[in-house]
């Protein structure tokens, strides 16, 4: 028997070797850039941070430090919950209380359960020290205060 030949695979359907980047030819890349084409540099920053505010403005959307999306509304709502007085209560008690995560309950369920904003919901993890807030687990115990 005979064995027949593979033809080549045309070039569209050739695999492209993926083209590593290489973080210092970045920045070289940009530094050169700023220095000889200033102006260019200056328009396309300005024409980048534009698009930015246009979409933030047109959809509402910000992101937190936290990486989650929020609407302008839910920021300026987590912004006067920071800023609201402590309760008379939490100041004068140095005791810690506690939460006990039920089934199938998240960080963000919590957080608006005791604080009234499931957006509080990072002073959980932080005061919990958690690596990661997606491992939670039932019977948990969780400091909230």
């Amino acid at each position: 028997m005979a064995k027949k030949k593979k033809k080549p695979a045309s070039k569209k359907l050739q695999k492209k070797k993926p083209t590593v980047v290489n973080k210092q030819s970045v920045i070289q890349q940009a530094e050169q850039l700023v220095s000889k084409k200033p102006k260019e540099f200056i328009i396309g920053f300005i024409v980048l941070f534009f698009l930015f505010v246009l979409s933030v403005v047109s959809t509402g959307y910000l992101f937190l430090r936290s990486g989650m999306p929020s609407t302008i509304k839910n920021y300026q709502k987590l912004e006067k919950a920071n800023m609201a007085k402590p309760d008379k209560k939490t100041e004068t008690s140095k005791k810690a209380e506690y939460y006990v995560l039920q089934a199938n309950e998240s960080l963000w369920d919590v957080a608006n359960k005791v604080y009234g904003n499931p957006y509080l919901y990072t002073k959980i993890i932080e005061l919990n020290n958690l690596a990661n807030p997606n491992l939670v687990e039932q019977g948990m115990r969780l400091r909230i205060r």
